[in-house]
């Protein structure tokens, strides 16, 4: 009796093990669906985000009238008179295309004929039909713009083209490859897979390597609602629109998640056949230690969610969120937006390594937590750009207190690997408003901060520019006479 008591009691501690290990599952599954979810929807907002600043970029052309209305297929123009107006158009086009990593950045004409930077692969790609093919990648009739990518089933390149004229488009583009900067996963994650696809489940990018062109079909499956056993899935999937016509597609492998399960289970079933009502409270014991790395991955997440992890400062959304509860609250203070870019950081990473260029990056969310105080705002906004949301003293002294803050950024970040490698110059250009002065909306204010950046990226980099002020360089830079950025000159850029 005393055995068959012992089995029945062993018997009633397994199969309650078992069932606790299958709610454990199922915790599991929806606690890492929940979060896949949560960091699909940030993702897509993150490549949103970069497709918004090309086209923003793209949208500079129309700072200059001649570029949008002049017409190369106009038979009246004068040949000296063209060549030297192509030229300066020309020359804005490189100016701006200097501004992302850029594949094309040139404007087509209807005859074929191509001013500033169109690649020889898609001139190849496209021959005597470029302008056609281009205009018909324009999806947007309320806009005259649209993206495309999959021309000729190749998806390494991603198009922008917007129409200038009836006999003109602008056509930009970039690798696909480029997004992994925007759409990079936690450590805890690095089973995930990000995919961007097409209407018909071709994969325009992919953080996976080794990946095929079309998506698995399970996950295609689940994308088009098709019914799927989530007992049976190899997958768990988010999915969201992103864009015009594309999808943002997280997936993680569900045999991931419950691997480092299998050896407790078993423990928990060798514990309970042992010590009978011993293994029930074990089971507890053992269901709070899974519960654990599920509260602490929701913690890590969560923090995720609001800092970047290689500078710890706020990520863009973060950052932007602060920023407009702070503009909105604002009452009778002056505050200013600093956006701080790394200088050619690209060239960084080509010849001194990404390790080089992370600690670069980390160097600066360095400094920048170092120069301004715990009730300042400072963020990561993108790859190698930096934004900052200071209150200041006072009204009097607003532009020469934002100066010497932008000033001592500049030059303390110029020193810092002054003796480590001198055969790498590291700089910063930084563009800064004032608020309320040039702007009382957190876009207005960041578009204006984003003009003085630029201003001081084709003033000759390694300056400060201040929206519509004059512009700061060192002693040994060249500086263009019309690098400043005045009231007047942003305005005008404000009216296309």
């Amino acid at each position: 009796m005393t055995v068959c008591h012992a089995l029945v009691i062993i018997l009633i501690a397994v199969a309650l093990s078992q069932v606790t290990i299958t709610q454990t599952d199922n915790i599991i599954r929806e606690n890492i669906g929940t979060l896949s979810s949560e960091l699909n929807a940030q993702m897509k907002m993150n490549v949103e985000n970069y497709l918004t600043r090309c086209e923003s970029t793209a949208t500079l052309v129309f700072a200059e009238e001649e570029n949008y209305t002049y017409d190369a297929t106009d038979p009246s123009n004068d040949p000296y008179e063209a060549l030297n107006t192509e030229a300066r158009i020309s020359e804005d086009l490189f100016d701006l295309c200097i501004m992302e990593n850029f594949v094309d950045f040139g404007i087509v004409y209807s005859n074929n004929h191509v001013v500033g930077k169109i690649s020889h692969g898609t001139k190849d790609k496209m021959g005597d039909l470029i302008y056609n093919d281009l205009s018909a990648m324009i999806s947007r009739s309320s806009t005259q713009d649209g993206w495309y990518s999959g021309f000729n089933n190749d998806y390494k390149r991603i198009y922008y083209v917007k129409r200038l004229n009836d006999n003109a488009v602008l056509a930009v583009s970039v690798y696909s490859v480029e997004l992994e900067n925007v759409v990079e996963t936690p450590d805890t994650m690095n089973s995930m897979a990000v995919r961007l696809v097409d209407k018909e489940m071709n994969i325009i990018y992919s953080s996976l390597a080794e990946d095929s062109s079309i998506l698995p079909r399970e996950i295609c499956d689940r994308i088009k609602g098709n019914n799927v056993d989530p007992n049976k899935a190899e997958y768990i999937v988010s999915a969201d629109p992103c864009g015009d016509d594309w999808i943002l597609v997280t997936s993680i492998p569900t045999q991931y998640i419950f691997d480092a399960k299998t050896e407790s289970q078993e423990r928990i079933i060798t514990i309970a056949a042992i010590a009978g009502l011993i293994a029930i409270i074990i089971d507890v014991a053992i269901s709070l230690i899974f519960a654990n790395p599920i509260n602490h991955l929701v913690s890590t997440l969560g923090m995720k969610a609001d800092y970047d992890q290689l500078t710890g400062l706020l990520n863009k959304n973060s950052f932007e969120d602060n920023a407009r509860y702070r503009i909105a609250n604002a009452r009778k203070t002056v505050h200013a937006m600093m956006i701080v870019d790394i200088d050619d950081f690209k060239s960084i990473n080509d010849t001194l390594g990404h390790k080089t260029g992370d600690k670069v990056l980390a160097d600066m969310g360095k400094l920048l937590r170092e120069q301004f105080g715990e009730k300042d705002l400072t963020g990561r906004i993108g790859g190698d750009e930096f934004c900052t949301f200071v209150k200041l003293d006072s009204y009097e002294n607003a532009w020469a207190g934002l100066l010497e803050k932008c000033e001592t950024v500049r030059k303390k970040f110029g020193s810092m690997y002054a003796d480590e490698n001198k055969t790498h110059r590291l700089s910063c250009s930084i563009g800064a408003a004032l608020f309320p002065f040039d702007a009382d909306t957190f876009e207005e204010l960041y578009i204006n901060a984003d003009k003085a950046l630029y201003s001081s990226k084709r003033g000759g980099k390694d300056s400060v520019s201040l929206y519509g002020e004059k512009s700061s360089v060192p002693d040994n830079a060249e500086k263009p006479a019309d690098a400043a950025v005045s009231r007047d000159d942003t305005a005008e850029e404000g009216e296309h």
